[in-house]
């Protein structure tokens, strides 16, 4: 999200000096927008003059749902005068780069490391938004280090609890893997991996955490 700024000349092209000019500015987001006061190059009397040209700017603030959306960001000037009251029209159109990027990390935080004797291992795995675009339809899974597929905690949103990952969020989730002798007489490191899906990322990312045994 950011600033788009514009600049809207209207010049007199005939013979005649024009009068009652109108000029709109329809912004990307389909409202009427508050254009500056009129530059007028030749003489600040309020009339087009021939071979004058009238200045005006004005401005955009593009919000996290335009990127979303991700089409262009189209702006419309008109105007009309009371010697060509048919509309004459002219558009801005800037494109959006959407660049949905996240990342996932799987982190050992509780437990011993390595691991002696049986008893729980705590995991936390943190899911970040580093792309421009939010991301939806998010679907994190946990595979512990027997095979089985663990039951998260439920989620920690740390900027807005609406269950879209938005844009420099980070997501967090806990998990616990009970360790038994089987594991420590197989003496294999204890992997759990972490994926994550989007709708926008459909390709899973994954992070995993080995803890040795001893």
């Amino acid at each position: 999200p950011g600033t788009i700024d514009y600049t809207i000349t209207v010049s007199n092209t005939g013979n005649q000096s024009l009068t009652g000019v109108v000029v709109s500015d329809t912004l990307p987001n389909g409202t009427i927008g508050t254009l500056s006061a009129v530059s007028e190059s030749i003489s600040a009397n309020n009339v087009l003059d021939t071979n004058e040209v009238w200045t005006y700017t004005i401005s955009y603030e593009v919000t996290q749902a335009d990127i979303d959306k991700g089409a262009d960001l189209v702006n419309t000037a008109v105007v009309t005068t009371n010697e060509l009251p048919t509309p004459e029209s002219d558009t801005a159109a800037t494109p959006i780069t959407q660049a949905p990027s996240l990342t996932i990390n799987k982190t050992q935080t509780g437990g011993q490391k390595p691991v002696t004797t049986p008893g729980t291992i705590d995991y936390t795995i943190t899911v970040s938004n580093t792309g421009n675009q939010s991301l939806t339809g998010v679907v994190v899974s946990d595979t512990l280090p027997n095979g089985t597929t663990g039951t998260l905690s439920a989620v920690s949103e740390s900027i807005s609890a609406n269950n879209v990952l938005d844009t420099n969020e980070v997501w967090t989730y806990t998990i616990s893997y009970e360790v038994t002798q089987a594991d420590i007489d197989k003496g294999a490191d204890l992997v759990n991996t972490a994926v994550v899906t989007t709708t926008e990322l459909p390709t899973p990312e994954s992070d995993t955490a080995a803890t040795p045994i001893t």
